[in-house]
């Protein structure tokens, strides 16, 4: 396959991190070297002479990173650490809502208040991209036809007349929330435009914002693929086995109907798409998940990379490079968000029954105009 670049709209909040639940909430203070010994060795001997811990041979910075922030938030008392996390939890918020709407929040907002803004940003969002898809599929739909090519060796005296347009109702679309009692689950959403479908489920509480949007981002997506779909998504903080600490496998075998029915909303059959958003620490082959939860593999299907975080720019360049691909002709392709300090990548596949194909390479960057997905050599 040929090097390529898409573009697609992704406003900046699709970059936050789709965080581990494991990942300390506030960062201790810098690691002393007074020795100059490098942060790795650092790192080591701080852990070593202060917390009493002996990392592995080999552990990376970024490990033994996590090892330092976990120890130090040990030392403070449960009053400290509740006030850091929600000194964070309120910035995070206020910084998301300013990069993600445009908007400053009254400096006056704890964090409920904080939280209350964002939702009504959020639902105003999904408002707006619905309104957005009813118009442009009408606007289409009222575009005159082509004019029928005159007979061979037949004069035209003058153009045919035109019928005149007649009024039309909008497309069938639908968006609503569907009752989800599963553990775990915070929201469920099905989106359709009739052909095409997603269901869209969120686990947990989202701390950070990371998922304001992407289900909007993934129904922009799908509702625009050459091939209609019946899409899943599962957004959620985790690390790879479990999504807001529950297992993704026995959600999946215990849910599967409901998956397989998107909501109870169309007849059932298997699950064709199924995209995982969330990080993945501690499992190094989120899709085999997805078979033993289901009993099968999906043909079209995303998830994070080995072990590694993601985030919505490696989620959403995923999806939108695998989404028109043939389900006969297998692909597999890894891309990594670039820069960043940490390992954020996404795996997107296509393969009838599991079959997969070598693995390619991609870069996933953003630009002021969209997001950039490059194949690399």
């Amino acid at each position: 396959m040929t090097a390529r670049i898409l573009s697609t709209s992704l406003p900046r909040w699709g970059l936050l991190l789709l965080a581990c639940l494991t990942t300390p909430a506030a960062d201790p203070p810098p690691v002393p070297d007074p020795l100059g010994l490098g942060e790795r060795l650092a790192l080591i001997t701080l852990l070593q002479e202060t917390y009493g811990i002996h990392p592995a041979t080999g552990e990376t910075v970024a490990q033994l990173q996590e090892r330092y922030a976990a120890a130090w938030s040990k030392t403070r008392t449960p009053e400290q650490r509740e006030q850091a996390e929600q000194h964070e939890r309120m910035q995070r918020l206020r910084r998301h809502i300013s990069e993600g709407f445009g908007q400053d929040a009254d400096p006056s907002l704890d964090e409920t208040g904080l939280i209350a803004l964002l939702r009504r940003l959020k639902s105003e969002a999904q408002e707006r991209a619905r309104v957005a898809v009813v118009v442009d599929d009408v606007t289409a739909e009222r575009r005159p036809a082509a004019p029928t090519p005159a007979a061979a060796g037949r004069p035209v005296d003058k153009e045919p007349e035109q019928p005149a347009l007649q009024p039309i109702s909008p497309p069938t679309f639908t968006v609503k929330r569907i009752p989800f009692a599963a553990e775990g689950v915070a929201e469920c959403t099905f989106w359709s435009d009739g052909p095409r479908a997603l269901l869209a489920v969120t686990f947990g509480r989202d701390h950070n914002g990371a998922f304001a949007g992407i289900p909007e981002q993934t129904w922009s997506i799908v509702s625009q693929a050459k091939t209609p779909h019946r899409v899943v998504a599962l957004l959620g903080h985790g690390n790879g086995t479990g999504i807001a600490r529950k297992s993704i496998e026995d959600h999946l075998r215990t849910n599967r109907t409901f998956y397989e029915t998107l909501g109870g909303q169309l007849p059932e059959r298997k699950v064709e798409c199924l995209l995982f958003g969330s990080c993945s620490a501690y499992n190094p082959d989120q899709m085999s998940i997805m078979r033993d939860g289901l009993g099968y593999y999906p043909t079209w299907k995303v998830a994070a990379g080995s072990r590694h975080l993601m985030n919505g720019a490696v989620f959403i360049g995923a999806l939108r490079t695998i989404i028109d691909l043939p389900a006969d002709t297998p692909f597999r392709g890894f891309f990594r968000f670039i820069p960043s300090e940490h390992e954020v990548s996404a795996v997107g596949e296509v393969g009838l029954d599991g079959k997969r194909a070598d693995v390619s390479n991609w870069k996933v960057e953003v630009s002021p105009s969209g997001l950039n997905i490059t194949q690399r050599p």
